[in-house]
């Protein structure tokens, strides 16, 4: 509401809601006096304020006409007196700091109201580094209102970086400021979502709708790039059993029963898979309505999911995101009426937002497989642009581990040629004692290869945020860092 002084003019009583406000005396007040107050009621051109300072209210006007709304809060200076009103400014105090002063002048320049909001929007695009002119107040006090649902920090940190501003980006960075990102996370709504799928078009749909959705995923998931070694999942004794003799009843099969039980899951989608279509029809029907096609399907899927530390390298991870895409938007597009499609559209938000994050840093999450365990990964890489790529040397690095037994563990590593300095911060005291007792082997392992290492246990837990410890504005360090950051749940 835009408001300004009145001229000659009789005001009513001001009243708040049914109950009349009592308006405190303002002789007390002299022209230059400032004081912090709250606009408790606005009626025409008069406002009634309550003083922070005594919870007091008084009655005033403004000077000049600005934008103000209840609740705002603002230092005001007393510009004049008219009976018992006052006439009084926005203040920009002489002793404030240099910082706040600025911030006062840029928003008076841009002809802002002095409130809360825009003292924060001037205040964040300073710590962003951005400039605070009246076109670039008023630009980012539009964007403000569009996502009026998220801090305006979060979007001036989209625009300096140039990653589009949308709903989705704005949903995503608060995901990953919150810890909230990890793809692996979101992996439980996708099965979900293709076991509904199945389950729609087998109580619904036709048998022909059902087939062709599992060629679609299976089309999906030959996207994904062959991996040989480790190890696979597989079905219980009992499933593999009931699949063995479905495949018997249906087909000439010539595998011996043992040997087709101690296969993997992979190994017997492929023979199904290699099957003449009408067999394969005729099999995942029959393995449907035994109900050990899903637990067969999803044993597959996260085989293809998840990555063997030994398999990490650039290509299989391109190839990794290329068969996650595919699968992901051949699901999306199939499941579009189901209840949790929405969590795909998210986990489909996230991999977009990744790569809008890549222009800015580099990094990606790494889904990985372990023996007994799946775990999600984050690796960023800093690199700085005055140095050599041929220098590697001197890396630092940060390991972060969230353990469900042992809590909050990071570890940060300073390597210089072959020695090794390391710092392990820990938020339980048994996680020191499990360090202590086992950190010789990690010594051993690394002195095998030719490194020292010198470690170190910090009591207490490391402060690490997104995106201020992720992408650095300036790298200072004449050494590259590398980050790897492992949330895993045991």
């Amino acid at each position: 509401m835009r408001i300004g002084i009145g001229v000659g003019k009789h005001e009513p009583p001001v009243e708040h809601g049914k109950v009349q406000l009592k308006v405190g005396d303002v002789r007390g007040f002299n022209v230059g006096d400032v004081f912090e107050g709250e606009i408790k009621d606005i009626r025409h051109n008069l406002m009634v304020i309550r003083l922070l300072a005594s919870n007091q209210l008084v009655m005033a006007k403004f000077s000049e006409q600005i934008e103000v709304n209840i609740g705002d809060s603002f230092l005001f200076q007393v510009k004049d007196k008219m009976g018992d009103q006052l006439v009084i400014r926005p203040y920009v105090e002489e002793d404030l700091s240099p910082k706040d002063q600025k911030v006062m002048r840029a928003i008076e320049e841009a002809e802002l109201p002095v409130n809360d909001k825009n003292i924060n929007l001037v205040k964040s695009l300073i710590d962003a580094g951005q400039p605070i002119n009246k076109s670039s107040l008023h630009k980012f006090k539009q964007l403000s209102i569009i996502h009026k649902d998220f801090p305006v920090q979060d979007i001036i940190f989209l625009e300096k970086h140039n990653l589009p501003i949308t709903k989705a980006n704005m949903e995503q960075f608060g995901h990953y400021k919150g810890d909230e990102h990890s793809i692996v996370d979101q992996f439980d709504g996708l099965m979900v979502s293709i076991e509904n799928k199945f389950v729609h078009l087998a109580t619904e749909g036709t048998s022909q709708q059902l087939m062709d959705f599992h060629l679609t995923l299976q089309e999906g998931l030959n996207n994904f790039p062959e991996f040989e070694s480790g190890f696979s999942n597989n079905l219980s004794q009992e499933q593999a059993e009931i699949v063995y003799n479905i495949l018997k009843g249906v087909t000439e099969f010539n595998i011996e029963k043992d040997s087709f039980l101690g296969k993997s899951s992979k190994e017997i989608f492929e023979i199904i898979n290699k099957l003449p279509m009408e067999k394969q029809e005729e099999v995942i029907l029959k393995a449907f309505n035994e109900r050990v096609y899903e637990p067969l399907l999803k044993d597959v899927i996260l085989d293809k999911l998840f990555i063997k530390p030994e398999e990490v390298k650039k290509d299989n991870l391109v190839g990794y995101y290329k068969g996650l895409e595919s699968l992901l938007e051949s699901t999306v597009v199939n499941t579009s009426n189901e209840p949790n499609h929405q969590t795909l559209e998210s986990l489909k938000d996230n991999l977009d937002f990744m790569k809008d994050l890549n222009q800015i840093v580099n990094y990606i999450q790494i889904p990985l497989k372990f023996k007994n365990q799946n775990v999600h990964s984050d690796l960023y890489v800093y690199k700085n642009p005055n140095k050599s790529k041929r220098d590697g040397k001197n890396i630092s690095m940060l390991l972060r581990l969230d353990l469900a037994y042992l809590g909050r563990l990071d570890v940060f590593m300073d390597k210089k040629d072959k020695t090794i300095n390391s710092q392990f911060f820990i938020e339980k005291e048994k996680t020191k004692t499990l360090l202590n007792d086992n950190m010789i082997h990690l010594v051993t392992a690394l002195r095998d290869k030719g490194y020292i290492l010198n470690p170190q246990i910090v009591n207490k837990s490391s402060e690490f945020s997104f995106p201020k410890d992720c992408i650095m504005e300036d790298v200072k360090s004449t050494n590259h860092l590398q980050r790897f950051s492992f949330d895993i749940r045991v």
